[in-house]
């Protein structure tokens, strides 16, 4: 991979410059491939490809994190209804036990507990979920960050931006979240259900507005 040209898109890297390879790291040398003429050295990197852990990228050391969240509880509202449905379920058959057969009645104590660990299962796996999924936005980039066992990352630079839809309901509004849809043209991202997410709108639209900014003026 020695002196191969790669013509990046991202805002921090020069449209020119060359991947240097060391062992198991590949080192994007912020160098301009100047006259045919292969620069010496590793230069400045600043992103590290290590290749044994699929292409995993170190944020810069002037990338600062605008924002960062995680979905609202009420993304999860269905884990939170079947646990209310179970929990009324559990007390109309302690309340209506009395009415039910002998044969009936020796199974209540045993269903009560089988309802109350499936409670606790349902409520461990809404908060496991909203724990897993965060949003990160930084002053060049979104990155989404979700799954329980295995973990998924994408990472979408301001530069891929099209435009940002912002989703609010009559529910939404009340309890003072909403959902953008993140869209690049060949794909969308959704942050679901955040607070405050006017603010978060705003905070991506400065990022791409600086960024589409002439030099002069940053």
């Amino acid at each position: 991979m020695d002196g191969i040209r790669l013509w990046g898109r991202h805002p921090r890297v020069p449209n020119r410059t060359v991947i240097l390879r060391s062992s198991d790291t590949v080192c994007i040398a912020i160098r301009l491939y100047e006259h045919g003429r292969h620069p010496r050295g590793t230069g400045s990197c600043r992103y590290i490809l290590d290749t044994a852990s699929h292409l995993r990228v170190t944020m810069q050391a002037n990338e600062r994190t605008l924002m960062s969240m995680g979905p609202a509880r009420a993304h999860f509202l269905r884990y939170y209804v079947g646990i209310v449905l179970l929990l009324g379920l559990t007390v109309l058959l302690w309340l209506f036990r009395s009415f039910m057969p002998a044969l009936v009645q020796t199974f209540t104590l045993p269903v009560t507990l089988f309802i109350a660990v499936f409670i606790l299962l349902l409520l461990l796996i809404a908060e496991w979920k909203r724990a897993s999924t965060r949003y990160v936005v930084t002053d060049f980039r979104i990155i989404k960050k979700h799954g329980i066992l295995r973990r998924n990352e994408t990472v979408v630079p301001y530069r891929q931006l099209e435009r940002v839809v912002l989703h609010q309901g009559i529910i939404d509004r009340i309890l003072g979240i909403g959902s953008l849809t993140i869209d690049t043209g060949d794909d969308t991202v959704e942050i679901a259900s955040v607070r405050d997410p006017k603010g978060v709108e705003k905070a991506i639209m400065g990022g791409m507005q600086t960024l589409q900014a002439p030099v002069g003026s940053r």
